[in-house]
């Protein structure tokens, strides 16, 4: 009996193994996707505070400064959404739900007619 309940341990330990590895690679990966959108936050912000930097992201997709930082500022939005959906934060009706909300508006369609191809063709799911 001892040998028998050494042996069920030694199988429930194995088994944890794998499982426990597993969680830290979505933890990790949650890490490393954070971590990148914090470094995307921070570079679109400065452009969005000062013409200067803005200008270093190629032309103006709109006509001026101002509707410009309102573009970035969508693509901040989008971006966030999809991470979160993507780290299963939000779920599919939420996503929805806000994607529409931000898609009713006139610069969130604008956006989405020049960035909505690239999203589809680059960002899986």
């Amino acid at each position: 009996m001892k040998n028998f309940s050494s042996a069920v341990i030694a199988i429930v330990a194995l088994l944890g193994v794998p499982a426990f590895l597993i969680i830290k690679s979505r933890e990790a990966k949650a890490t490393r996707i954070n971590a990148q959108r914090g470094h995307h936050v921070a570079l679109m912000r400065m452009a969005m505070d000062e013409p200067r930097y803005m200008e270093c992201l190629g032309p103006y997709l709109t006509e001026n400064f101002a509707s410009e930082t309102q573009f970035v500022y969508v693509n901040l939005v989008i971006a966030q959404l999809y991470s979160s959906y993507q780290t299963e934060i939000i779920a599919d009706a939420s996503l929805r739900k806000n994607a529409a909300s931000v898609f009713a508006s006139a610069q969130g369609r604008q956006y989405w007619e020049v960035a909505g191809p690239s999203w589809r063709d680059n960002y899986p799911g």
